[in-house]
């Protein structure tokens, strides 16, 4: 697998920063849904699935600089406006994963409410379309803080 790391994508360090962006992101159903995984969840055969642009998850992520300096994801989460240590858990986990693609997470402390519009463990897969909002607001986060991820024609 290919790695991407941007060592380059660090905040300065006596420069407050504060911000919020968001995302709404379609959900999906499977018809023929993939069986087995590889590591990492990634899936083993491929599936068929139908988007449903009226089940969406909608995420924010709120951040400001931290005060306290650390090398850790400092992440708060809120799912249905309700703290939820459980998602937070696979979050930081996801998070931590990507320090080599965002390295600024752990300069900034981060509170994350995540809501969808249909009801959770429905059979609608709440995970991609949370995850998808998500990854969506890290690069919006990358575009605010340091201006990359222009369209060349902008």
């Amino acid at each position: 697998m290919n790695r991407y790391d941007d060592p380059s994508l660090l905040l300065e360090k006596l420069k407050e920063y504060e911000g919020i962006v968001g995302w709404k992101s379609p959900s999906n159903i499977a018809l023929i849904k993939y069986w087995g995984k590889y590591a990492n969840q990634i899936p083993l055969n491929p599936s068929i699935s139908f988007t449903l642009s009226q089940a969406f998850t909608q995420t924010t992520i709120s951040y400001h600089s931290k005060i306290k300096r650390s090398e850790k994801v400092e992440t708060t989460f809120y799912f249905e406006g309700k703290l939820n240590q459980e998602f937070a858990k696979r979050v930081k986990n996801y998070l931590d994963a990507l320090l080599p693609i965002f390295p600024f997470l752990t300069q900034l402390d981060l509170t994350i409410k995540s809501d969808n519009s249909f009801p959770h463990s429905s059979g609608i897969a709440s995970s991609a379309s949370s995850m998808s909002a998500l990854a969506l607001c890290l690069c919006s986060m990358e575009k605010q803080l340091f201006g990359t991820l222009e369209d060349k024609d902008e």
